[in-house]
């Protein structure tokens, strides 16, 4: 097998232990692995996770879909991986990364395997397409962790004695507490908190699989509480006809029998795996420690393995992906999108990548970023967080209409976005002028604003809704005076829907006319003046209302007569300057007024003079 001779030239202590190790290179169809434990402990590790992604999918019918196959990245002794854990304690960890899927762990021996399956059991729960309450996500791979493959079959529940005992000798958490548990709270953020949570979530998860009074209907439970966003104590009291109260003391009766169920289950691969193992590249086993590196708090190694790399392998699409990410966590998003853009143009497969180049374009190519978006989800539908930020993409790029379908598709969206959800359908709803709608979501909202950050974006939101509340007020109070008003002219014989004309003096006009014009202003009369921009110009028969943005506030000022205005400034060669009614483009004017506050039509004054 070929040396990695080339991580030796990385920073001092980078790899110490690692460098002079021989890498071997294992692929199967769902797991791409590099390890310094040689070509055996290579094949039975590979087989090892593919033969528990195959239990999860024929046994219990949970299929990511995972477009991308997971990266494993696999040392062989403490003093190898001490460069790359994320703790003191830890011996494997799941990076979700900004690219791939990756569980990186110390070794390839038992100990180490049940905590790295743990890791790909969160993987595979992220990626089923449902949205797991953090004690169900937790005691599944707590569950899971420690099955077995014996005879053909998979064994599953093994005692965890450290839980077990816990158990045992620690007050437990009120089982509604339990069910609220999310990753903001003080019980799971705090030192410790892998202690009782972690222990009632295996024993309730290791319960409901299999108990034989909740195994039968666990997947019904599973379905509501995790595709159908039903909250944990309603889910258990549909399925089972039970309360929080009673499904605890059930639990209590579980753990305190004189035995543990543990399950032997019959399941045969469709496919036995038939992994390749050879020697890894240089280039394979420096960029997958480069991207292990990058996670770290001095990213300097990582930096220094990429640009070397880049200058070795410029147009390879995985180089690409992952540099563009690193640059990313760097917050060098110029750079960022140059990589990552090379991957889009070589023909990118990985859904991460166009969602990343999504954000980095939004600014300033929305519809590059929706069709960027809308591969990503092509290339992983059953990703919820995909269809989310499709969904807020087209709300920003004011297709209210598609935002509403992707964000339909997106449920149940993950928790971490489910303010952003329910903000996003509240302005949706307020584009389809449905404000009764909008507050209903806005309730949804606050229930799951706990954070600062999320109350004020719900509060927001709010203020949304009233302004365009009030806005509306004032449009129908307008719309019915106009009737008024043109009932009114209909009477006196007048024509009520006369467009306003008004006229620039004519080089050819009377002198009649002119002085029609130049008389609406006295001799040294100086009038206010306003400078904006037009923005409408509201007609009202022979009436108009013009709005005007001033400083940023939209202001009124009223038109009686169209043909006593004189018009200043440049026009059309002096000829007749005609006024269309409705939306304006912008047109910066300076207005002379008599000030007149009227609160029939909500204007400040009346116009003598109109500039261009």
């Amino acid at each position: 097998m070929r040396r990695i001779g080339c991580v030796a030239l990385l920073a001092a202590g980078t790899l110490a232990a690692a460098k002079d190790k021989e890498w071997t290179a294992a692929a199967s169809d769902h797991f791409e692995l590099v390890t310094t434990g040689g070509a055996k402990k290579a094949r039975a590790g590979i087989l090892h996770f593919e033969e528990v992604r195959d239990f999860f999918v024929h046994a219990l019918g949970f299929d990511p879909k995972l477009r991308q196959k997971v990266r494993l990245v696999a040392f062989d002794s403490p003093e190898e991986w001490k460069r790359f854990r994320p703790g003191e304690n830890a011996i494997a960890f799941y990076q979700s990364g900004l690219d791939r899927d990756t569980i990186a762990m110390e070794s390839l021996r038992g100990e180490v395997y049940q905590t790295a399956v743990h890791e790909y059991v969160h993987l595979l729960l992220r990626h089923s397409g449902g949205s797991f309450p953090l004690w169900l996500n937790e005691g599944l791979a707590e569950l899971y962790s420690s099955m077995n493959s014996v005879g053909g079959k998979m064994r599953v529940g093994d005692l965890h004695v450290g839980r077990y005992q816990l158990l045992h000798s620690t007050k437990w958490l009120p089982m509604e507490q339990l069910a609220e548990v999310d990753h903001s709270s003080p019980i799971y953020r705090a030192k410790g908190h892998a202690g009782i949570f972690y222990s009632q979530s295996w024993a309730l998860a290791h319960m409901l699989m299999l108990g034989d009074v909740y195994r039968p209907k666990a997947s019904e439970f599973l379905r509501q509480v995790a595709f159908a966003d039903v909250p944990t104590p309603k889910a258990f009291q549909t399925v089972y006809g039970k309360t929080l109260f009673q499904v605890q003391k059930d639990l209590e009766s579980y753990l305190s029998a004189n035995s543990i169920r543990i399950m032997l289950f019959n399941y045969k691969p469709e496919k036995p795996p038939q992994p390749e193992v050879r020697a890894a590249t240089p280039f394979e086993s420096e960029l997958a420690v480069a991207r292990i590196l990058s996670h770290q708090e001095d990213p300097r190694d990582a930096d220094e393995i990429f640009q070397r790399l880049e200058e070795q392998h410029k147009d390879d699409v995985q180089l690409a992906e992952a540099f563009g990410f690193h640059l990313l966590q760097k917050r060098k998003p110029a750079e960022a999108r140059e990589r990552l853009e090379r991957a889009v143009s070589a023909g990118s497969v990985n859904p991460k990548v166009y969602l990343r180049y999504a954000f980095l374009m939004q600014g300033e190519a929305a519809d590059k970023s929706v069709a960027a978006l809308r591969k990503a989800v092509e290339l992983e539908p059953a990703d919820k967080e995909l269809r989310y930020f499709l969904g807020r993409m087209l709300l920003t790029a004011k297709r209210p209409g598609e935002a509403l379908s992707a964000l339909t598709d997106a449920r149940p969206v993950p928790p971490e976005h489910a303010v952003g959800y329910f903000e996003a359908l509240g302005y949706i709803y307020l584009q389809f002028k449905k404000p009764d709608e909008a507050r209903k979501i806005l309730a949804r909202a606050r229930e799951y604003a706990k954070a600062p950050e999320d109350q004020q974006r719900a509060a927001t939101l709010e203020r949304n809704i009233e302004q365009w509340e009030n806005f509306e007020a004032q449009r129908k109070t307008a719309e019915e005076r106009y009737e008024k008003y043109k009932e009114a002219q209909a009477r006196a014989g007048n024509d009520a829907t006369a467009v306003p004309t008004m006229r620039r003096g004519d080089p050819d006009s009377t002198p009649a006319e002119k002085t029609l014009i130049e008389r609406t202003t006295e001799p040294g009369e100086s009038l206010p003046k306003v400078t904006g921009k037009l923005r409408l110009v509201d007609c009202r028969g022979a009436q108009a209302i013009l709005h005007l943005l001033v400083a940023g506030k939209l202001r009124r000022f009223r038109i009686d007569d169209p043909g006593s205005v004189v018009i200043t400034g440049t026009g059309a060669n002096g000829s007749t300057v005609d006024f269309s009614c409705g939306a304006q483009k912008d047109v910066p004017v300076t207005l002379g007024i008599t000030p007149q506050p009227d609160a029939r039509t909500a204007t400040e004054g009346l116009v003598r003079t109109l500039g261009f």
